[in-house]
């Protein structure tokens, strides 16, 4: 295979949650505190791509050379946040409700990262007369590590927000809302070995902003439901990006970039809502749908480096996003439930960007191209149905079957574009079919599943890099077929 080792990952993390509320005559007050523990460590084989980046071909092997590269990552994640939130009382018979609050969150993120192989025994016989000295102008580490990387990440994030909503009449209601942050990160990252240049790397730096985000609402109830319009600003904190090994100097300098860019910047939004939700049929159904218009600047987005296998984030432009989503829920007899959604994103970048001058065509490189797919589905949609009976004293039995369809769309830029890939630009759409069977008693719930039925196989995620040609996929499917008994218990 063109891979020579298994590639295993174990991703562990724990949430706890803490939320206490207390309600005075004139305000109630909410406390909400959370903590987030995530340990990520992957274990994947480099070989074929260190290979093909030193030859400039898709060779996963060399004659007479048995060459093994073995990149262990372990990320680290710990965050906390806390939020103390101050309402009306919700029972209040005045016009006049409002919502104000305080936010703080703190993240520190680590990635240590080691590549072990036998690059000396690689080099002769590649290049005749190089050892590693000689070729990277620095030894490996000592047990044979080409590459070891330290990356500390830190953001912190203080807020405060308020939100005031108004009756206008008994059906009309106008609220407004303001959210006013400081954020701020920094890092410090540190490289070493034959891999990270002549000479180890060590940088460091930090970044803050002030984004203020505000919201606008207007409702109008109508029977038992209601229409309604909304705009309201989004905003993404910006980030680090690791170094890249020496591996990929040629992908950087056909960008004209001798180094990834240590960060990148924020990203905003501003949307559009016109929506609707309605009860209908003596409330055996419910109905609700809108129309959406996304204006997106700074877009946060991934610059792949195909010929060595990494890549860094970068902001690239504007882009657009406009559809509408459609949700029907039904009970035409009380045993039987019926849902419908279907969904339609167009979304697009709408201005071009450039990078700096490719050093083999001397043209600018082009990040992103206006009219491009930002890699989101067309379509998307699901139905499902539940029917349950009695059997015996306090328990039902249910049949529960769903479908979820997922249109086909382009996962890179269009030819032309940093990252285009002609094996990897045709996303297939996704159908995958679930069936359960169960009983209920109080709080008990035992079933027995199918899910996947007809064992989609299509590909939800799939990357390759440039130099492997058709071979060396990274792919990530549905769960195959899979049957299984589970039993739960709710108080």
């Amino acid at each position: 295979s063109w891979y020579g080792i298994n590639q295993p990952e174990s991703d562990r993390f724990v949430l706890p949650a803490l939320s206490v509320n207390y309600d005075f005559d004139a305000f109630s007050v909410k406390l909400i505190s959370s903590y987030f523990d995530r340990r990520d460590d992957r274990i994947e084989d480099y070989a074929p791509l260190s290979i093909g980046a030193l030859t400039g071909g898709a060779e996963s092997f060399v004659p007479g050379v048995n060459f093994h590269e073995r990149s262990d990552t372990l990320t680290r994640q710990r965050n906390f946040d806390e939020e103390l939130r101050f309402s009306s009382p919700a029972d209040s018979p005045s016009r006049l409700s409002w919502v104000a609050g305080l936010f703080l969150y703190y993240g520190k993120q680590t990635y240590d990262q080691t590549e072990v192989d036998n690059i000396g025994d690689l080099l002769p016989v590649l290049f005749p007369g190089y050892d590693v000295l000689s070729f990277y102008g620095q030894e490996q580490l000592p047990g044979h590590i080409s590459f070891l990387e330290n990356l500390t990440y830190k953001t912190q994030q203080k807020a405060i927000f308020g939100e005031v909503s108004y009756k206008l009449t008994e059906r009309l209601k106008a609220t407004a809302g303001l959210r006013v942050e400081r954020s701020s990160f920094s890092y410090n990252d540190f490289q070493n070995g034959p891999f990270a240049g002549a000479a180890s790397f060590d940088d460091s730096g930090s970044q803050s902003e002030t984004p203020i985000t505000p919201r606008f609402n207007l409702s109008y109830a109508v029977g038992e439901g209601q229409v309604y319009a909304t705009a309201a600003k989004g905003y993404r904190t910006g980030g680090v990006n690791e170094q890249v090994p020496t591996t990929c100097a040629a992908d950087l300098a056909a960008l004209g970039l001798t180094k990834v860019p240590s960060t990148y910047g924020s990203d905003t939004v501003w949307s559009y809502e016109l929506g609707a939700k309605q009860r209908v049929l003596d409330r055996r159904m419910e109905v609700s749908g809108s129309v959406y218009w996304i204006d997106w600047s700074g877009i946060q987005g991934n610059i792949p480096l195909l010929d060595c296998g990494f890549g860094y984030n970068a902001n690239l432009g504007k882009a657009v996003s406009k559809g509408f989503d459609l949700q029907i829920q039904a009970s035409p007899i009380d045993s039987l439930l019926l849902s419908v959604a279907v969904g339609y994103d167009n979304a697009e970048y709408s201005k071009t960007v450039y990078g700096e001058v490719n050093s083999l065509t001397n043209q600018p490189t082009v990040l992103a191209k206006d009219g491009d797919s930002l890699g989101v589905p067309g379509w998307q949609g699901s139905l499902s149905s539940e029917y349950s009976w009695t059997v015996a004293s306090a328990m039902k039995a249910y049949l529960f079957g769903s479908y979820q369809y997922t249109g086909n769309y382009h996962r890179t830029g269009s030819e032309g574009v940093v990252g285009y890939n002609p094996y990897t630009y045709n996303g297939s759409e996704i159908q995958i079919t679930n069936l359960r069977a169960g009983v209920r008693r109080y709080g008990w719930d035992v079933s027995a599943y199918v899910n996947n039925l007809f064992n989609e196989r299509e590909y939800l995620y799939f990357y390759q890099a440039a130099a492997s040609g058709p071979d060396g996929a990274r792919a990530e499917t549905a769960r195959p077929r899979t049957f299984g008994l589970t039993a739960t218990y709710r108080y």
